[in-house]
């Protein structure tokens, strides 16, 4: 969409619905007074403010100084309108001047908008307006507190924007002829793999897919949209380079192992492309055995300094296995019906994983829980739509092409920048899902490598833990515990770990705070938690201990391989490596290929939960009860040397003694269990780092 003809929208938009409207043209005859378009309401950057005539000029909602030139003045916007988030669009201030004999008079002035759209980006600025007509309104404040930041410099003086920073986005390819992202895209990229870097969008694609082909198109607008042009919206990192990685070939593809191939091959390609700061990898696979080779290659990236950022997953609420009702009971008592945590990026140590939390400051309904969360960003929900108590989604970039060819309207007129006949597509407000949370945290990632490259994954990990905002700082975010029906707890709630951290498996460590990020960030050299995770951390090894059985519950000790004996230690990340689990009550022996999985299996493996606990008391349940789960490495006689390792991030930072045990216990299964080869493969490995 061109410059004029957006503005052409935007102003029939403001003359058919706000009676406020302005035009910042000439004002008055004698005055001669007119504001510029070189300003920014969002980052206090000065408007030219020009009158040949008028004297003592001033404004209500900002500051008017004296120029270096005769009849130039310098206006700047005050910003703590908008730290209230009391500022509705447009912003209309009012001028009071004088003539030279004193004689008093005052305008109001409509304040140019370099972004036009990104008043409508709730995950920037929420001040409770409800643009799109949705059933539930946001609620003022339940944003990612981004604009300070925007206001902030690095040590160089530039502002925090995310220049310098190069961003690999693993996605379905992005559309890199937007008018919001080609001049953001990295094109040296394509000479390494130009099969499958920044290849662009394919029309037919589009056509096939009814708009899900663009799916990396709205992840790269979030990030890195384009600032300043004129145009959409504005991207987090908005001077951050990117490159688009496709990471699925198709999205209407069911992928099962085939799929790590693809993660594969994905991952290669960035460690073969230089000075690549941050991925985001907003995708997900059902894949459910491990990856030796995926895994490598995401701890390479760990130790290069460059954080995975990945989407969760959005399948709290599906109770069903390729089409087929698993268990219902999930649905009855508002519990995770479908775990992640198996999945190849879903349970790294080595991967940022992000929960969505939508406009009302609540856990977005589809955002999957997960033991191994870290930081929640916004998604929203379907947005405005026919859904009930349904709220905004998340607006962002959506194609270069018109909506004839995407096939496939998301918005069509209810959107308010959108007027009838207008076909264009180039935006959307209806992108959700952890898809769109991790690429908050991305550019929230890219803003503090742009202080400082050499932040290790450690030490970004302990910046968005430690200045997140939870259930203290945001009421919304408070859930009670989930019990079954016999009463044991599936879902401990917010849990508070014995060095103090409150963690939460719908929200990690809770939404991220973009300016106390970057506070953290600048305190990092005199922080000693952050300093000592300069250095990569060392790795502690417990072996199964003992094993007993009482009735279905199956309960290990597990302890230290004796190493590090003596010493106090501080947990950076926990790993439960596991074997075969296998039911007592069914012949697991048919199941040695995955296409032969008889549906019989499966309530037995949502049934089942597994908890870790440390010798701290601190409980962290890894795998929930009536959350389905079909790991095919426990499958029988499917591959027994295979082995699955799961993380868990609520131990964080906890001080342990490597000479006390942890507990693991697999229980609450529908019928008791065949240990296998579980005792023999069971082990707890552990990152850490010396307790201060």
């Amino acid at each position: 969409m061109k410059k004029l003809l957006l503005h052409t929208y935007l102003t029939s938009f403001c003359f058919s619905f706000l009676s406020g409207c302005l035009s910042n043209d000439v004002v008055s005859d004698w005055a001669n007074i007119s504001l510029g378009e070189d300003g920014d309401v969002w980052t206090g950057r000065a408007y030219t403010l020009t009158s040949e005539n008028a004297v003592n000029i001033h404004a209500a909602m900002g500051t008017v100084k004296k120029g270096t030139e005769k009849s130039k003045y310098i206006y700047i916007f005050n910003r703590e309108f908008l730290d209230h988030r009391s500022v509705e669009f447009p912003v209309v201030d009012e001028f009071t001047y004088e003539t030279p004999q004193g004689k008093k008079f005052s305008r109001r002035i409509r304040l140019y908008e370099q972004d036009p759209l990104l008043r409508y980006q709730w995950h920037i600025y929420n001040n409770g307006k409800n643009y799109f007509g949705a059933s539930k309104s946001p609620v003022k404040g339940i944003d990612l507190n981004l604009l300070p930041v925007w206001s902030d410099t690095d040590s160089t003086g530039r502002i925090l924007s995310g220049e310098g920073v190069t961003v690999a986005v693993l996605d379905l390819p992005a559309d890199i002829k937007h008018e919001d992202l080609a001049g953001r895209v990295d094109s040296s990229k394509n000479v390494l793999d130009p099969s499958s870097v920044n290849t662009g969008v394919i029309i037919n694609n589009l056509n096939k897919t009814r708009g899900a082909e663009l799916h990396g198109t709205s992840v790269a607008g979030i990030i890195s949209a384009d600032g300043f042009n004129g145009r959409g919206i504005r991207g987090i990192a908005y001077k951050s380079r990117f490159y688009s990685v496709n990471a699925i070939s198709s999205p209407q593809e069911t992928v099962k192992q085939e799929g790590s191939v693809k993660l594969v091959h994905a991952l290669q390609t960035v460690l073969r492309t230089p000075d690549t700061d941050v991925v985001n990898a907003s995708i997900g696979y059902d894949l459910y055995a491990e990856n030796d080779e995926s895994k490598n290659l995401l701890q390479k990236l760990y130790n290069l300094n460059i954080p995975v950022v990945h989407a969760s997953g959005n399948e709290y609420k599906l109770a069903s296995w390729n089409g087929v009702q698993i268990n219902k009971k999930c649905l009855k008592i508002g519990a995770d019906c479908r775990s992640s945590v198996t999945g190849h990026l879903s349970r790294s140590a080595y991967v940022i994983n992000v929960a969505a939390v939508n406009a009302e400051g609540r856990k977005s309904s589809y955002s999957s829980s997960s033991p191994n969360l870290w930081i929640s960003g916004l998604g929203g929900e379907d947005g405005y739509s026919i859904v009930h108590n349904d709220s905004p989604g998340v607006v962002s970039t959506l194609s270069s092409y018109d909506c004839a060819h995407n096939n496939y309207d998301m918005d069509g007129d209810r959107s308010p920048w959108r007027t009838f006949g207008d076909q264009s597509c180039m935006y959307t407000a209806k992108m959700k899902g952890t898809s769109a949370a991790a690429p908050e945290i991305t550019g929230i990632i890219a803003l503090l490598k742009q202080i400082d490259r050499n932040f290790t994954v450690p030490q970004v990990k302990y910046i968005l833990a430690s200045s997140a905002r939870n259930d203290l700082n945001i009421s919304s975010l408070s859930y009670e515990p989930i019990r079954t029906d016999s009463g044991f707890i599936i879902d401990p709630g917010w849990i508070v770990n014995s060095t103090g951290y409150r963690f939460s498996q719908w929200y990690g460590f809770g939404l991220a705070d973009a300016t106390a990020a970057v506070k953290k960030s600048r305190e990092c050299d005199v922080d000693v938690n952050c300093r000592k995770r300069s250095a990569m951390p060392e790795e502690m090894l417990f072996t199964v201990s003992s094993c007993s059985r009482s009735n279905k519950d199956y309960e290990c000790t597990i302890r230290s391989d004796g190493v590090h004996h003596g010493r106090t230690v501080e947990v950076e990340t926990v790993e439960t490596v596991l074997g075969q689990i296998r039911p007592l009550c069914l012949d697991g022996s048919n199941f040695r290929n995955f296409k032969d999985l008889s549906m019989s299996i499966l309530p037995f493996y949502a049934d089942l939960q597994i908890e870790l606990q440390s010798h701290n008391g601190t409980l962290s349940v890894i795998k929930p009860a009536y959350a389905s789960w079909i790991p095919t490495s426990f499958l029988g006689n499917y591959d027994a040397s295979r082995q699955i390792s799961m993380s868990s991030s609520a131990f964080y930072r906890e001080k342990i003694d490597p000479d006390k045990p942890w507990i693991l216990k697999i229980r609450n299964a529908n019928c008791a269990l065949d240990p296998g080869e579980l005792s023999e493969q069971l082990k707890i490995r552990t990152e850490i780092y010396q307790a201060d």
